[in-house]
């Protein structure tokens, strides 16, 4: 190769990195800007002795004996998924607002957001009283659904993945998995 080819490649690979660091990496974001956006709800994972869930007609009903020990209730199926329940408690715990629609709602535009019939209904029941959540409709994008936290008396609009992993106990309660029964061993004639 010729070293003038060689020295053009070499220009030209330089003049790309130079336009990519200068016009396509984007603004630098601004410092302490970031705004952390409150909870759904607020509980310690130990004060939880029962999550229902209402969606569709259907209830679930959830209660923890022990920490980290649960039975499905409603509809009485006995033992539950314990991890699959810690699991969701844990989202539920840390839920995040994407935003805070309005910090004083009252609760009287509910047919707005589509609370005048939830898609689900949560209710924690806590030691120190019962939280109600209602997911409300999805926004008109499908990138979210308005959460009215009732205690908090606050709207929200949050991403759909907890509303929607919360839907999924109600259709399919977390019935725990019976342990394998062994097989009988053949014995040699």
């Amino acid at each position: 190769m010729k070293p003038s080819y060689t020295f053009a490649m070499v220009a030209i690979l330089v003049a790309l990195g130079v336009y990519v660091f200068a016009f396509e990496r984007g603004p630098a974001p601004p410092a302490g800007d970031t705004k952390v956006q409150p909870n759904v709800v607020n509980f310690e994972a130990a004060d939880l002795k029962t999550l229902t869930l209402e969606q569709g007609g259907k209830k679930v009903v959830l209660t923890q004996e022990k920490p980290g020990t649960w039975k499905v209730q409603d509809p009485p199926l006995g033992a539950a998924d314990s991890s699959r329940i810690d699991i969701t408690v844990n989202m539920v715990r840390t839920w995040q607002a994407m935003e805070t629609v309005n910090e004083t709602y009252d609760g009287k535009d509910l047919t707005s957001f589509g609370l005048d019939q939830p898609t689900l209904k949560m209710t924690l029941g806590l030691t120190q009283g019962d939280q109600e959540v209602w997911v409300g409709a999805k926004t008109p994008t499908n990138s979210g659904y308005y959460v009215y936290a009732k205690g908090q008396k606050k709207l929200y609009l949050t991403y759909v993945n907890i509303p929607e992993d919360l839907g999924k106990l109600v259709q399919e309660p977390p019935q725990a998995t019976p342990a394998p029964t062994p097989m009988p061993s053949a014995s040699a004639s």
